[in-house]
């Protein structure tokens, strides 16, 4: 009795720790951290926005920071010339700079989906969807970095929403990123 006494108090003191860990919320960071991670970000946003203009497949017209009905914002639209013939893309770029987070790849592929949903009724129209996922290299392991990709590939494995390709990639991989893998 005094064996299993001991393993129920272990556990309980193990869930309530578990579940402090899973409460806690990160310290909030000063406002010029905050500021500069949303630099950063709007710099990488940028990065792939350029890319897409240089390389000018004359197909489609591209946007950027796109507003649909006041309910979504897209980082990049790119909406073709001739509607008849190819798909408006969708991309979302997300910056890791912090930290491995998958919450924010099951958040951004949710966006992306509701995005999806709201156009496709409102224009009957299926948009392609691109999510591109930057984290810095010194985020982590490459132990981490490894488990944090199979994670996500497995995360968006588990849903058919159509034409779906994401990207995850590091710094320099983003700086040589070639976009004719997501416009030819």
């Amino acid at each position: 009795h005094d064996i299993n006494k001991c393993f129920e108090v272990t556990s309980a003191v193990l869930k309530e720790c578990f579940k402090e860990l899973k409460n806690e919320k990160p310290k909030a960071k000063n406002k010029a951290e905050i500021e500069q991670l949303k630099s950063n970000l709007i710099g990488m946003e940028k990065l792939f926005y350029d890319k897409i203009i240089e390389f000018n497949s004359f197909v489609y017209e591209p946007k950027a920071n796109v507003k649909i009905d006041d309910k979504f914002e897209a980082d990049i639209v790119l909406t073709p010339n001739n509607k008849s013939k190819y798909p408006d893309i969708v991309i979302e770029v997300k910056y890791l700079q912090t930290k491995l987070n998958m919450d924010i790849v099951k958040k951004s592929f949710s966006a992306l989906v509701r995005m999806q949903g709201h156009i496709f009724n409102a224009s009957k129209r299926r948009p392609h969807l691109i999510l591109i996922m930057v984290y810095r290299s010194d985020i982590g392991n490459a132990n981490e970095i490894s488990r944090f990709k199979n994670g996500a590939v497995e995360y968006f494995s588990q849903f058919s929403v159509g034409y779906f390709k994401h990207f995850i990639l590091n710094e320099q991989e983003a700086e040589n990123f070639n976009v004719n893998s997501i416009i030819k």
